[in-house]
């Protein structure tokens, strides 16, 4: 008999245990969901560039003859960060 409350007190010590480490580990995530979360706007926001082509075009070539440099500076990083948001998308998709 004692040996059965003992082992009840165990798995109760356990599965509190558990909920509390379990607590834990999805405040840990929380952070990296929403960042991933930012990551997956920014790759539809790319994703809608992609499909609108004549409106963006249409953007750049005014942009290009109102302001040059600026405009081909912008572009110039536009296209760094699409190519980092591709390549993290992809390097997550593997992991998961």
């Amino acid at each position: 008999m004692d040996k059965e409350i003992e082992l009840f007190a165990q798995k109760a010590m356990l599965l509190e245990r558990i909920k509390n480490q379990r607590q834990n580990l999805g405040n840990l995530f929380v952070p990296l969901e929403k960042k991933c979360n930012n990551i997956d706007n920014v790759a539809d926001g790319i994703i809608w560039l992609r499909n609108n082509k004549q409106i963006v075009g249409i953007a750049t070539a005014i942009l290009v003859i109102l302001k040059p440099i600026k405009t081909i500076k912008l572009v110039w990083k536009s296209y760094k960060l699409i190519k980092f948001v591709s390549n993290f998308k992809s390097i997550i998709k593997k992991l998961l």
